[in-house]
């Protein structure tokens, strides 16, 4: 037989994935399990976060399909919690996997902040340095593990 959450696990756990999705401009899921105890919340002790999610969107135009994070043991200030700006006393050991989609990559290099990011290459050509400037540059996923470019 399972064991159901506590009350304050519940109520954790909601405000996280609260505070995680107020910055994004749109969720369609986001599920947040934090594993602890009322004790150690007292004391800024989290045994470890699990967080999925899918169809954030971060800013204008930058999309991300799918997102797990997985993290240990994790130590906050917890005056910083009060204030709702935490800040971690001890860095942490996180994995995390993200997937964006070939349509949310294409899309995101029409934003601002990645093309500014690659205004300008420097390629060595047959021995010569030349610049290079994409332009209206698209990524094909091929399936074989490999990206194409075309701009």
């Amino acid at each position: 037989m399972s064991e159901k959450p506590k009350l304050e696990d519940q109520f954790l756990c909601q405000e996280a994935a609260r505070s995680l999705s107020e910055p994004l401009e749109e969720v369609e899921q986001i599920n947040v399990e934090v594993q602890t105890d009322i004790g150690k919340i007292f004391q800024g002790r989290v045994d470890g976060v699990s967080l999925a999610g899918q169809g954030w969107v971060v800013q204008k135009k930058i999309r991300i399909q799918e997102i797990n994070l997985q993290t240990d043991n994790i130590i906050v200030d917890p005056l910083s919690v009060i204030l709702g700006q935490i800040k971690l006393n001890t860095p942490v050991n996180a994995n995390i996997r993200i997937v964006l989609t070939e349509a949310d990559i294409n899309y995101a290099l029409t934003s601002d902040m990645i093309s500014g990011l690659v205004k300008k290459f420097r390629l060595n050509v047959d021995g010569e340095i030349v610049s290079f400037e994409p332009s209206e540059m698209q990524i094909l996923l091929t399936g074989d593990g490999k990206l194409e470019f075309q701009g």
